[in-house]
């Protein structure tokens, strides 16, 4: 299974206000400001008990609020003071709570981190009894001809009422009753098995023979027995090992450790989840989970993935057989025996072809990325786009010392947008992926607009002492994608916060990230945010710039095959009706796609936390909204990567709104006609040429 990229949260999960620090000018110079400890955007440290007190406080100032709504006598009722209103009471509850909740995938100290995550079983479960609430949805449907005809309030109040009855509402009240018991179950199984793979610090120990082939700068990064072995951490080893390893055995070893994360938990959770699922769907007399789900998207229906996704797979499988001849090719010049590929051979031998026929070393790539040249580069670039800047601030209160914090800010007037918090790298205990999440919501509150506070969630490996942590063309690209996200955020002109920042639909919020990932391969980008470790005047050579570029295209039908394989995953479990073998429908569909016979005994399903985390019924939505983040980036190659006009209008038409209208309105609005998947195609290199998306 491959490297997690992000995870975008479509409604609630995981949601001020600082003076300036670091003042970014168009050329790149910092001017340090220090911080005010009161204004800080959200609390950085808790002590024992407080985060428990402050949750409960926020979900009964909620319902204190709630039910104030919900006995406005009928005649008195207004989209005001019941539509408006609700809004804000439910954005109040998330900017109080998702601090707080988050500190449960971050904080450093155990204890409070168990607190974090107890507030997010809270938090869940307070949305269930929210949205299960008939008292409620009755007050908002007594003011339906009072909703105002303008699009925005008409979506703000379609979008609250289709959450309602997401959750059961409009259910005889014993099949209501049974939907809000399961959900609440499902809650709690989902954040044991997140739980479960946050706290894994599985490791494997290896002989320096076994690790042949790994640099010595990756192989300082672990850490030694006292018989001097090396230990190599699944979760931040396993890129290394795959990699480079020259044994075969070892990467095997490794490959079957990091798919089998938590197997034996996680899997019956998963099993468990997915039949809880099922009986939700029929309780909302759907024939399965996924139909259920995604009818408010723009696919609407389990019927249109499953035909947009089986529409790959025989291009893929074309591609894959292409690819696995060459890299066999080079196999058997290693061991003539040999006569198969075997999944732990793929990142092996792509990267022997890689230094074969593009002559291109990622070690050598890598001295001229340091992480704080790269965020820099990331935030000049997008600033460049999207005209505003970056400033960091000084001596900020964070709950990690390497934790760092921006304001963003307006470049044509110097008006503050919002702040973003980055929490790069890897500790233990802290959640393993790479992820944005939405701290505050960007809205209008008071008169005033409250700005958004969005944080930057990465794995990357943790400098060295006064080292840096150098950076691989994927670690840079993963930058450019979190930034999408967190742009998305912070450049929302949304009054409510319901439909502020990523809650777009989830099958198009992947669009504004994955479409800024693209500048991490233009030359010019690369360029320009390049400086040597050890001579930062020495910028990228032009050659090896674009030796990396070239060789991105190696194993692209590998690449985007898993992507088909998680995505296909993901709809057979939650199309199914009645149990599921998870780890044989994994295994079967490898083999379909990849052609790869997954060893047995193992439980890659286990470390799917995407389908345990928003994404269930929706990892397509990664190939879904690749669709339309092409056909931007298309806008850009034939008038500029680098004009800022277009930039502009890419902000306003798109990152700005949030969940204000359908993603195709958007879409229609920045590019005029309607997405196709011929860029996609294109992109991956296949010979189909694609029909326009559907949507």
């Amino acid at each position: 299974m491959r490297d997690d990229i992000t995870i975008c949260r479509s409604r609630r999960i995981l949601y001020g206000i600082f003076l300036s620090a670091f003042i970014l000018s168009a050329t790149g110079i910092f001017l340090p400001v220090l911080a005010d400890d009161s204004l800080s955007p959200i609390r950085a440290e808790y002590s024992s008990g407080e985060i428990t007190i402050l949750s409960d406080e926020a979900r009964e100032t909620a319902n204190e609020s709630l039910n104030a709504i919900a006995t406005i006598p009928v005649g008195e009722r207004t989209f005001e003071n019941t539509v408006v209103a609700f809004d804000s009471v439910l954005t109040d509850y998330g900017d109080a709570v998702s601090p707080l909740t988050i500190m449960g995938y971050l904080s450093p100290d155990p204890e409070i981190a168990a607190e974090g995550m107890d507030a997010d079983i809270a938090q869940s479960k307070f949305y269930i009894e929210v949205y299960t609430r008939s008292d409620l949805y009755d007050a908002l449907k007594s003011v339906e001809d009072k909703v105002p005809g303008t699009p925005v309030e008409q979506r703000l109040y379609k979008i609250i009422i289709d959450e309602f009855e997401h959750n059961g509402l409009g259910l005889p009240e014993e099949n209501l009753t049974r939907v809000r018991e399961m959900n609440a179950e499902l809650s709690a199984i989902k954040t044991e098995f997140n739980s479960n793979l946050n706290n894994d610090n599985s490791s494997i120990t290896f002989t320096g023979e076994e690790l042949e082939g790994v640099p010595d700068e990756d192989l300082s990064s672990f850490s030694r027995t006292p018989e001097g072995d090396y230990i190599a951490t699944v979760s931040q080893g396993y890129s290394t090992v795959m990699t480079y390893a020259d044994s075969g055995d070892t990467r095997k070893r490794m490959y079957e450790a990091y798919n089998d994360v938590q197997g034996e938990a996680n899997t019956p959770l998963l099993e468990e989840a997915i039949v809880l699922r099922e009986n939700i769907a029929k309780e909302m007399r759907y024939t399965t989970w996924a139909d259920y789900t995604i009818r408010n998207r723009m696919a609407e229906n389990a019927t249109v993935v499953i035909e947009f996704l089986d529409s790959l797979k025989e291009p893929l499988s074309e591609k894959i057989e292409e690819e696995t001849a060459v890299i066999l090719e080079i196999k058997q010049e290693i061991d003539p025996g040999a006569t198969e590929i075997y999944p732990w051979d793929i990142r092996y031998l792509e990267h022997i072809l890689i230094m074969r026929d593009y002559n291109y070393d990622v070690a050598e790539f890598k001295k001229y990325f340091p992480s704080d040249n790269v965020v820099d580069g990331v935030f000049n670039t997008t600033g460049m786009l999207f005209g505003v800047d970056f400033n960091e601030v000084q001596d900020a209160p964070v709950w990690s010392p390497d934790v760092r914090l921006f304001e963003v800010s307006n470049r044509s007037d110097n008006r503050t947008l919002g702040y973003l918090y980055l929490d790069l790298y890897h500790r233990d205990g802290k959640y393993t992926g790479y992820a944005t999440s939405q701290l505050i919501s960007g809205r209008e509150k008071n008169g005033t607009y409250s700005l958004p506070v969005a944080i930057i969630i990465g794995s990357y490996d943790a400098p060295e002492g006064d080292n840096q942590t150098l950076f691989k063309p994927y670690d840079i690209w993963t930058m450019f994608h979190e930034t999408g996200h967190a742009m998305n955020v912070i450049l929302t002109t949304s009054h409510y916060g319901t439909l502020s920042g990523y809650k777009s639909s989830m099958d198009f919020c992947e669009t504004p990230s994955q479409a800024l990932e693209e500048w991490a391969y233009d030359p010019d980008v690369l360029e320009s945010m390049s400086a040597k470790y050890g001579n930062s005047s020495e910028k990228i050579p032009e050659e090896l710039a674009g030796q990396a570029i070239a060789a991105r295209s190696v194993g692209m039908g590998y690449d985007y095959g898993y992507q088909v394989l998680f995505a296909l995953v993901d709809m057979y479990y939650h199309t199914a009706d009645g149990p599921v073998n998870t780890t044989k429908v994994w295994h079967d569909t490898s083999e379909e796609i990849l052609g790869l016979d997954e060893p047995e005994g193992l439980h890659p399903a286990a470390t799917f936390s995407h389908i345990m985390d928003q994404y269930d019924a929706g990892y397509y939505s990664y190939l879904w909204s690749k669709v339309y983040a092409l056909d931007i980036v298309d806008e850009f190659k034939e008038n500029g990567m680098t004009n800022e006009t277009l930039g502009l209008k890419l902000r306003n038409d798109v990152y700005s709104q949030g969940n204000m209208a359908d993603g195709m309105t958007l879409l229609d609005n920045f590019l005029g006609h309607e997405p196709g998947t011929d860029s996609l195609y294109g992109f991956i290199g296949l010979n189909v040429t694609g029909e326009t998306a559907a949507a």
